[in-house]
């Protein structure tokens, strides 16, 4: 980031990604443990990230949107839209 530029905050859809994340696992018949394994993550971070206490790491979030095969994209959203929205990272 150079001198004098404004951080931009990025959000997006933790409800949707968990949604996502619980729907595929469900899908596999797979437990969090292997999903977990399958997805290269700990079993915390997708139980943290299914009940909406955590946002994850950036690597956590890139392993997620493989393994749900969609683009990092997919659920950042550019404005709040009257629901609760948690921030993911400020570049």
């Amino acid at each position: 980031m150079k001198k004098g530029e404004k951080k931009q905050t990025i959000f997006f859809d933790l409800k949707l990604l968990a949604k996502e994340v619980e729907d595929k696992r469900w899908e596999k018949r797979l437990s969090y443990t292997s999903a977990a394994k399958e997805i290269g993550i700990s079993t915390s971070s997708i139980e943290r990230i299914v009940r909406h206490t955590s946002v994850p790491e950036l690597n956590t979030y890139y392993l997620l949107c493989k393994w749900l095969n969609v683009s990092m994209d997919y659920y950042t959203i550019k404005e709040k839209k009257g629901w609760k929205e948690s921030y993911f990272l400020k570049k």
